[in-house]
């Protein structure tokens, strides 16, 4: 059974596709509706959302997006040229100050996104591995996942393996200024305790969902987003 469901405040309007540089400011209770609508309608096609303190968005189909207002300009064109050139993507990850890494049938990276990332993707390119996930923060902490390795800062990297030591192998990581989420094959695991209201509501999340989650992204103010891309079935929270 194929389920994908959001959970929403506002009325739904129209979407609003105008970009803009990164700035203060939230996205609205509208915006969430919107980008959560457009989710809906995707159904089964859904395949990650990106959230910061000034920014949120979906990705869904081969390349298709929806977004509030304020995503980094470049990361907008660089969607375009996507679109515009057929490349299939299937993740995006935007740090709170904005840098941004793009997977799919190749992978970009934001001017500004820490040299060490790209040091780290070319590697598992080299080792013709191929790159899962691109995730970091804006203080230094990353991780770079491959199929058969990965890459990551010392502590990150800590918590990978204590992550794989209770829940096997990794699939997934969600570096953010306040916590390394980590999706295991058996489990999620947290650099911060469970029993933090925002990670507590992640928890009822998890525990309800239908699906064995591949992909689970935690966002400043308890919003969440849990998806497996294999089977088509999500579930978020924002």
């Amino acid at each position: 059974m194929k389920v994908f469901k959001a959970f929403f405040t506002s009325l739904i309007f129209a979407l609003l596709f105008a970009p803009a540089a990164i700035a203060q400011g939230a996205p609205s209770q509208i915006e969430r509706a919107n980008v959560g609508s457009v989710l809906q309608a995707a159904g089964g096609e859904v395949k990650s959302v990106a959230m910061t303190r000034s920014c949120l968005m979906g990705v869904y189909g081969k390349n298709g997006w929806c977004q509030s207002t304020r995503i980094p300009q470049s990361l907008y064109d660089k969607l375009k040229d996507a679109q515009n050139r057929g490349i299939t993507v299937y993740d995006v990850h935007i740090a709170e100050n904005g840098e941004w890494a793009i997977l799919g049938d190749s992978i970009a990276l934001s001017n500004g996104c820490p040299r060490v990332v790209e040091d780290c993707v070319t590697k598992l390119f080299n080792a013709n591995d191929s790159v899962i996930c691109v995730s970091f923060n804006e203080y230094g902490d990353y991780a770079v996942i491959g199929e058969k390795s990965y890459y990551a800062s010392a502590n990150v990297k800590s918590s990978i393996e204590a992550a794989k030591g209770q829940y096997g192998r990794v699939l997934y990581a969600n570096i953010t200024n306040f916590t390394y989420l980590i999706t295991c094959e058996n489990g999620c695991w947290s650099s911060a305790v469970w029993e933090n209201p925002v990670m507590q509501h992640l928890e009822r999340g998890l525990a309800n969902a239908p699906f064995r989650p591949k992909i689970v992204k935690i966002f400043y103010d308890g919003s969440f987003f849990i998806g497996n891309q294999q089977t088509g079935q999500w579930t978020a929270d924002f």
